[in-house]
């Protein structure tokens, strides 16, 4: 997939987290990216953050660090990752997202982290369906 349409849809997503669905969804989205794309993460977690740092009204650059901090946590565990993608998905994003609420919201609820955490597995299924698409199409131009 192209680095536009991705960080294009950390965009949508960004605003979708600022505006009306109270998840951490952007940090969901890159853990995602992180695990299928090998080089274009840390870029797209800079941009990532900075651009939920601007719609959400936080401090500009802390979810970028966060972000960045995350994908290079990824980046040294990807292999191990990438072979048993949802049993080490699942209880790393749930940490993720105890840590993240913790940070930014100070309270941590049953609630939105199960609901977190569902919504992050539908997002992965949803990112890797794309890029298996993308990448079949491009097999098939050579």
């Amino acid at each position: 997939m192209s680095t536009y349409f991705l960080l294009f849809l950390l965009f949508i997503i960004s605003l979708l987290e600022s505006i009306f669905i109270p998840f951490p969804l952007t940090l969901l989205v890159l853990v995602g990216i992180a695990v299928v794309y090998e080089k274009i993460p840390f870029t797209l977690a800079f941009f990532g953050g900075v651009i939920l740092d601007l719609l959400s009204g936080r401090i500009l650059g802390l979810d970028s660090l966060i972000f960045l901090a995350v994908t290079f946590i990824i980046s040294l565990y990807r292999k191990k990752i990438v072979a048993h993608t949802f049993s080490y998905l699942v209880p790393f994003s749930t940490i993720l997202v105890l840590v993240y609420n913790y940070i930014f919201f100070q309270r941590v609820t049953l609630f939105q982290t199960i609901g977190s955490v569902s919504v992050g597995v539908i997002l992965f299924w949803g990112i890797f369906s794309l890029h298996q698409r993308f990448q079949r199409g491009s097999k098939l131009t050579y």
